[in-house]
């Protein structure tokens, strides 16, 4: 009876715990591409669109994405500008925004019994594939650094000259 309450306790704490922290599909990356780092940013970022380029260095790019419930610009804007804002951008570009129609595939297990001429009763495992359609949203764009001079590589230095001498 103890370890039966124990059992119970323990699944009720598993449910919550699922329950709680929930299961998202959002993922994305904020890329920085430039020669300079710069600290994260915490203030406003502005953002732009296509046909309206900002006026400074660009520094990274960023992309999210999310499947199903979390296929929606009120979940993924957020993220974008986050992933921006981590890598020290002040102004984000948005290039592309893609929805569609993914098919999601997985494998259902059902337990079934059935009449068995031996012993009356057998059971077994019926396994079969299921797919899903789910939507699928996805939204890239450029991160900038706003009134910063684009960054330019110093020259490369020659190698010092190992014993030759040119006259």
């Amino acid at each position: 009876m103890r370890a039966e309450s124990f059992f119970q306790l323990a699944s009720l704490a598993i449910a919550s715990l699922v329950l709680v922290s929930g299961c998202s599909s959002v993922a994305g990356t904020a890329i920085q591409t430039g020669l300079q780092t710069y600290p994260a940013s915490t203030g406003p970022i502005r953002i732009f669109t296509r046909g309206d380029y900002p006026e400074g260095t660009e520094i990274g790019i960023v992309e999210v994405h999310g499947t199903a419930d979390d296929a929606t610009i009120d979940v993924l804007f957020p993220e974008l500008v986050g992933g921006a804002a981590k890598i020290g951008a002040d102004a984000l570009l948005i290039e592309d925004t893609v929805s569609e129609a993914r098919t999601l595939t997985s494998v259902q297990y059902d337990r079934v019994t059935y009449g068995c001429p031996y012993r009356g009763v057998c059971s077994g495992t019926q396994t079969y594939p299921i797919a899903n359609e789910v939507p699928f949203l996805s939204m890239r764009g450029r991160a900038f650094r706003l009134g910063a001079a684009p960054a330019t590589p110093a020259p490369p230095t020659p190698p010092p000259a190992q014993g030759i001498e040119l006259q």
